[in-house]
């Protein structure tokens, strides 16, 4: 008998647009020396937690109200607010001035508005341009927004699983995560060859089959495409996948049908994930984005809340510490 669950989806938004891309920070030498890390001084930093489905949440402050919960979002090209903070800060709704924006399930076209002053801690983004998104209807409560890469890839991110913070630096004044021991991997840059700011790709590992992964911070679970399921499922091993069917609601509420697997060992260059399950679907994002036919994964909090990591967009790095979260202390 098939088992049917509800659990949320996170952001998964490519623009097709060039007009709010980037300026990214310069791309200076990162300290170096065993004692760099605790030299650096972040830009911010600030409490995380998971909520809404398992996402991670900050909050920061719109037009100097506040403080809203906002997902951190990797895989968001451009920011976000949901219609309940439209709602409440009376912002006007531009119906005219859409957006086209990726989910799981496809592409929609979404409305935009102005925000004057976005804040996270000192960082503040005056005259910001976001998307607005549907209140959620599956669930008891919607997240005011989604905090996206025009707002965070100009630093460099820091997510300790140990202690629950996020810590923003500029890339001349960020740790030596090397220096620290940390493993390391390369991102790749890529618009999946559409017009506007590129995403980020990190190499994938199962079994000594190679595929690319998306890093995104705005989904609670990882999620593969049925050409990498066929790739690292060893015979006879066979896989009733009716009789493990999920739905799973992306952040428009709209839903895809997805399979529980489980793996072991997966890999990203010189960073060990170890073992997990993802869940793999025929959902359109993999078409819209070319990744039919080829091995396609996206790299979800699952994993990469197992490790503390630091991503570095301008470097275009992530790394992960050695260890697992545990409670009361913080990755050295």
């Amino acid at each position: 008998m098939m088992r049917v669950t509800q659990i949320g989806g996170g952001v998964l938004q490519a623009l097709l647009s060039g007009a709010f891309a980037l300026a990214l920070a310069a791309c200076a030498a990162t300290p170096a020396g065993p004692d760099a890390h605790a030299l650096a001084q972040p830009v911010f930093e600030g409490e995380f937690r998971e909520d809404y489905g398992g996402r991670l949440i900050v909050q920061a402050m719109v037009n100097g109200e506040g403080p809203f919960d906002f997902i951190l979002d990797t895989a968001a090209t451009q920011s976000a607010v949901f219609s309940n903070l439209t709602d409440r800060l009376s912002l006007t709704v531009e119906e005219d001035a859409q957006r086209r924006v990726f989910s799981l399930a496809g592409l929609q076209e979404r409305p935009t508005t102005a925000l004057e002053l976005l804040q996270l801690g000192d960082i503040a983004r005056p005259g910001l341009n976001v998307v607005v998104f549907s209140d959620w209807d599956d669930q008891e409560r919607t997240p005011q927004g989604v905090l996206g890469l025009d707002v965070l890839s100009s630093y460099v991110l820091r997510i300790d699983a140990r202690s629950s913070r996020l810590s923003l630096y500029r890339r001349d004044n960020a740790p030596s995560f090397s220096a620290m021991g940390w493993g390391e991997a390369a991102l790749r840059p890529t618009n999946f060859g559409l017009s506007g700011t590129p995403l980020y790709l990190l190499p994938g590992d199962i079994s000594n089959h190679r595929f690319e992964m998306l890093l995104d911070t705005g989904s609670e679970i990882s999620i593969g495409n049925f050409a990498l399921l066929e790739r690292i499922l060893v015979a006879p091993r066979v896989v009733d996948l009716g009789a493990t069917a999920t739905r799973f609601n992306d952040v428009f509420d709209r839903t895809v049908e997805i399979y529980d697997l489980r793996y072991s060992n997966l890999g990203s260059s010189g960073i060990s994930w170890g073992d997990g399950h993802m869940y793999f679907t025929e959902a359109q994002i993999f078409r819209d984005l070319g990744y039919q036919d080829a091995s396609f994964a996206i790299l979800g909090n699952d994993v990469l809340t197992g490790r503390s990591i630091a991503i570095d967009f301008v470097g275009l790095t992530i790394h992960a510490s050695p260890f697992a979260p545990a409670s009361g202390g913080e990755d050295e």
